[in-house]
């Protein structure tokens, strides 16, 4: 078995293919380090304030635009050439009308909305009288307070969106190499090669070893994608601390944290033991469901007779698959995960390796659910394992008793 293990390991990360992706993949990390500088390579503009112009009705009341160089800058119409990306604003008829080179994109409209409404909010505001000001502050600002009555999870959202985001990419990097292991077996089968190993070697061990084989590829991929993490970290952290990055970051609205440098984003992020705890028990079930998933695939495998119909058998699991992390998005939420299917499906087998982690972020789970569902997880590839090996057993040598047949029949004509 240690022989065969090796051998295996050997054939799955000394060759060109899985060289050329693991540069490919050193690439993409490093890439998004420094995906700031590449959107700015792209389009320097992205980030540049909108350049408004009004007409001389609202230059002489420019007081009553709000002040913000970062949002937008404010300039006195002179019948200038308007470029791209510029816009000219005027009232007429108690009419607002903005006029550009070419149409409004949304989001820049959006904001065009926003410079407007302060203006008329400020312009009222000079005309009233202050009773009405407050008046109408309240009507427009009131004063919301949450009260909840379920026990939620105190995690704020910057910490659930990046264990989210690792968990999602281990979750797919498991998959893709899940396959892989079905389609040694595959390969085996359809190049005689397995017969020889079964001389040395019981089915069941064969079928134990891919298994292993199959963790430790994955765990040797890991452990690759996490040096290339770390070399472009350390390179980012020596470029600029990580400054730019985060600014693009905050700008773009995925995290809230106001940092300058990698250090003081996680610092402020206050990683404790607990959140460790429940990140390290989400692996947990992503691990045992992708190890329920490849033994199953392992077994399909084994009565798949070539490449062509182990490509048509992947195709649809990889879209079921793609279908259930889709649907886990959809229903990520409390109510769902407490008392909705999501409830129910984070005690399934399979299911739970997503669902229970989308739990686990959210709210506050029972221990006793979690044992529960960890129980029912365990004891579901122990029964893979002990039924499984037989049916693996049956369909490995399924070619055999046909060659067989085939040979006596042709033995009997003869």
């Amino acid at each position: 078995m240690k022989n065969l293990i090796k051998f295996s390991i050997k054939r799955r990360f000394l060759n060109k293919a899985t060289i050329l992706l693991n540069i490919l993949l050193f690439i993409l990390i490093g890439c998004g380090f420094f995906v700031d500088k590449l959107v700015l390579l792209i389009n320097p503009d992205v980030f540049s304030p909108l350049t408004v112009y009004v007409d001389d009705q609202l230059w002489e009341n420019k007081d009553y635009f709000f002040e913000d160089e970062a949002f937008y800058q404010l300039y006195h119409y002179e019948n200038q050439d308007i470029k791209e990306n510029e816009y000219v604003l005027y009232y007429e008829d108690q009419e607002w009308f903005v006029e550009s080179l070419y149409s409004v994109n949304a989001v820049d409209m959006q904001k065009i909305t926003i410079i407007i409404q302060q203006y008329q909010q400020n312009n009222w505001m000079s005309i009233s009288e202050s009773n009405q000001l407050d008046e109408v502050q309240d009507v427009l600002n009131p004063i919301i307070k949450s009260r909840v009555l379920s026990e939620t999870l105190n995690i704020d959202s910057d910490k659930q969106n990046m264990m989210f985001v690792v968990i999602t990419s281990i979750y797919f990097m498991m998959l893709s190499f899940s396959s892989v292991i079905a389609n040694e077996v595959v390969y085996e089968k359809t190049s005689k090669i397995l017969e020889l190993i079964l001389t040395s070697v019981s089915a069941k061990v064969h079928f134990l070893s891919k298994m292993f084989i199959g963790w430790l590829t994955i765990m040797i991929q890991a452990l690759l994608t996490g040096m290339f993490f770390g070399f472009w970290f350390f390179y980012r952290q020596v470029y600029d601390h990580g400054h730019a990055l985060l600014d693009f970051a905050s700008k773009l609205g995925l995290i809230k944290v106001e940092a300058s440098t990698f250090r003081e984003f996680f610092i402020k992020l206050s990683i404790d033991h607990h959140i460790i705890g429940l990140f390290l028990l989400g692996l947990s079930f992503l691990f045992l469901g992708i190890l329920f998933l490849q033994m199953i695939m392992v077994i399909v495998s084994s009565f798949v007779t070539s490449i062509e119909e182990s490509s048509n058998i992947q195709s649809p699991c990889y879209l079921i698959l793609l279908v259930i992390y889709y649907f886990a998005l959809s229903i990520n939420n409390p109510y769902q995960m407490s008392v909705g299917i999501g409830y129910y499906l984070s005690f399934v087998p399979f299911f739970s390796m997503l669902f229970m982690p989308c739990r686990l972020l959210l709210q506050t789970v029972p221990l006793y659910e979690i044992i529960i569902s960890l129980s029912i997880a365990l004891i579901a590839i122990l029964l893979v394992i002990d039924f499984g090996g037989q049916v693996y057993k049956h369909g490995i040598l399924d070619n055999k008793r046909i060659n067989q047949k085939i040979l006596k029949k042709i033995t009997n004509d003869k």
